[in-house]
């Protein structure tokens, strides 16, 4: 007899066995093996339709044509400098993080964040934070908080001349809207915090502090790259990071060559990363963009003509509320030290193209007062250094080998996080009187075995 839904619930019915969640085994087994065999089949059905729908999605995309110049790309070669030296810093501190994150029904939330470094000259530090609370938000900003507390410890003990790993970027990007900053003010105070004092131990230690990204989306150095490429021509643009709203301003510009020429290439979706990995091959670093506050590149700032973030709108509204002066005093001291800077390095093995950030102590001025994003050969001898120092990190076929090691030491997979950690979470807030169930979807997924 074919196994269905109706045939074992009335099957059931028949043996007098139907109580609330309960099948008899071999009823249950059949029903399983019922729901195996209808989803595969429904599998079939989803794959070849995606096929075909594949297929006449990639139909509509228009390659870029080979024969067409790209001028911006061109110009990267101008930002190139090759490089595959490397030399031993006298120590170094990588560090990581990772979470995980169990919602329940109601809203009750846990999350687990955890943080380790790993050292030249010590054993691994490690630091764990639990957070419980209904609805939280802002869980990124609270890991990235912690990694940063972790690493300035390993600063502390570092010697003079060595370098600070974290990975990621070191760059901060907050909500530019007053409400949503104000719903995660807790977790961004202390995210700020966390990184000024990073940034200031760094500093006072003579540290250097780099921000090491795998995969990176921006496009800083690709829309300074057009802004010059077009400024040199005779079109001043202005301010703007907005590649969106480049192209608008062009189109709206007389239509000639150069304005054709680059608003097309623009219209590609590409990253700067994307770029530096097209246009070479060989080992090195692109020269260092110094990047001024992001709030500075807001529209409304932009047509103000708002020259520092001192003197900003966003500083100004920010600061009426209550819940955010203490960002707003956070960013004063952020803002009032050297700015960051970019470069994009290439490995002395030639495998892959990265993202690093790091203080710009060749920079003469104040973060506060940079209003646009800056390309300085002041500071190729600043990367040239830090790209000597990951090149020793950096054994073929690795990239920055300690920053694997850490991401083995530290990561928390959704099985361990589920098996391990959450049966002590619900014993802990069912001893503390709360009554604890998971949530519908998450019951389905793991009846589906999707976990």
């Amino acid at each position: 007899m074919r196994a269905s839904w109706t045939g074992c619930r009335n099957q059931c019915r028949k043996k007098g066995s139907v109580r609330a969640g309960h099948f008899p085994r071999e009823l249950l087994g059949r029903l399983v093996s019922y729901s195996l065999r209808r989803f595969k089949t429904m599998e079939g059905i989803f794959r070849s339709m995606f096929e075909a729908r594949l297929e006449e999605a990639i139909e509509d995309l228009a390659l870029p044509e080979g024969s067409v110049k790209y001028p911006i790309r061109e110009s990267l070669s101008l930002v190139w400098n090759p490089f595959s030296g490397s030399s031993e810093p006298s120590g170094f501190a990588v560090c990581d993080g990772s979470s995980g994150s169990v919602r329940y029904s109601g809203g009750l939330t846990v999350w687990l964040l955890r943080a380790a470094c790993v050292l030249s000259e010590s054993d691994p530090l490690a630091e764990v934070w639990v957070e419980v609370g209904h609805r939280l938000e802002g869980r990124r900003y609270c890991l990235r908080a912690l990694e940063l507390e972790l690493l300035t410890r390993a600063v502390e003990v570092l010697p003079r001349g060595a370098i600070a790993v974290a990975d990621g970027t070191l760059y901060p990007v907050l909500p530019l809207s007053a409400e949503v900053l104000v719903r995660r003010a807790k977790y961004v105070e202390v995210f700020l915090k966390a990184l000024v004092k990073f940034l200031k131990t760094c500093l006072r230690r003579e540290v250097t502090p780099v921000g090491f990204s795998k995969d990176s989306d921006v496009s800083y150095l690709r829309v300074r790259l057009a802004l010059d490429y077009l400024k040199n021509r005779g079109i001043d643009i202005g301010r703007e990071r907005s590649l969106k709203r480049i192209v608008k301003t062009l189109k709206a510009l007389e239509d000639d060559s150069i304005v054709r020429l680059v608003m097309e290439e623009l219209k590609v979706p590409s990253s700067d990363q994307e770029e530096v990995e097209f246009v070479t091959s060989d080992p090195g670093f692109t020269t260092p963009l110094v990047l001024a506050p992001h709030t500075l590149y807001l529209t409304e700032e932009i047509r103000a003509g708002t020259e520092s973030w001192w003197d900003s709108r966003l500083r100004a509204r920010w600061s009426r509320f209550e819940e955010l002066k203490s960002i707003v005093e956070l960013l004063d001291e952020l803002y009032g030290i050297r700015p960051l800077y970019v470069t994009y390095w290439r490995p002395h093995h030639g495998l892959g193209v990265y993202r690093v950030d790091s203080l710009a102590t060749f920079y003469q001025g104040n973060w506060g007062d940079l209003n646009i994003d800056e390309i300085s050969e002041n500071g190729v001898t600043h990367a040239r250094s830090v790209a000597s120092a990951l090149n020793f990190l950096s054994t073929p076929p690795h990239t920055l080998r300690p920053l694997l090691d850490v991401d083995e030491l530290v990561r928390l997979g959704k099985g361990t996080f589920m098996e391990t950690y959450e049966p002590l979470i619900r014993d802990a807030l069912r001893r503390k009187g709360f009554s604890v169930r998971l949530r519908r979807r998450v019951i389905r997924d793991l009846y589906l075995g999707r976990f």
